[in-house]
């Protein structure tokens, strides 16, 4: 379908190897096409549901295709936390950079987030009243579901891990063990770098 076809276009920018200039100029022409491929995906997630589970498994093939040299890997531009300038256990960004208040991480790290939080259901204002009303008369029943609007992002993150540790169990050469442990790697160093950050809430 033409869904399908834009998702995957758009994934496969991700491939490209970006200048050495996307590092000190943010508006290098690769990383605008790759910013603006990922917020495409991300539309396409957040409004097709059903394709989600498609997308996510278009994904791991690309990991195996995105550029993996140390200029090359990190490339998308996220703010410094406090926490993580001060704290001695958090990956650092490239040795390359001299933004002190800027890190890198990986465009795949970056675009499995945005995906993990376009599907959060924003509850309507009826929701907020009747939430309140709960509240007011510690209704335990009302409360329940007070995380449903998360769901998406729950369902998510268990298809990505599981499909994730499958490969990295797997035997053989050609998209097993020895491929996705090193970008599982990267993946963990990449989430403990953004965990302190407002805009990638854990």
């Amino acid at each position: 379908s033409l869904l399908f076809t834009l998702s995957g276009a758009a994934l496969s920018t991700l491939t490209i190897d970006p200048s050495p200039l996307v590092r000190t100029d943010a508006a290098s022409l690769a990383s605008i096409i790759q910013v603006s491929s990922m917020d495409l995906i991300a539309a396409i997630f957040r409004r097709y549901p059903r394709h989600r589970s498609i997308i996510i498994e278009d994904i791991f093939p690309l990991m195996l295709k995105i550029p993996t040299s140390k200029k090359s890997l990190r490339t998308f531009l996220v703010k410094k936390s406090a926490a993580s300038s001060s704290s001695g256990d958090v990956a650092k960004g490239p040795p390359t950079s001299n933004v002190d208040d800027h890190d890198y991480i990986q465009l795949i790290c970056a675009l499995t987030l945005l995906l993990i939080q376009s599907c959060v259901v924003m509850p309507s204002q009826d929701d907020d009243e009747k939430m309140q009303v709960a509240e007011d008369s510690n209704d335990s029943w009302a409360l329940k579901d007070d995380h449903s609007g998360l769901q998406g992002c729950v369902a998510v993150c268990n298809q990505f891990t599981s499909q994730m540790l499958q490969r990295c169990a797997r035997k053989g050469e050609e998209g097993g063990a020895s491929e996705f442990r090193p970008i599982l790697s990267n993946l963990i160093d990449d989430l403990l770098l953004v965990r302190h950050l407002p805009e990638y809430p854990a």
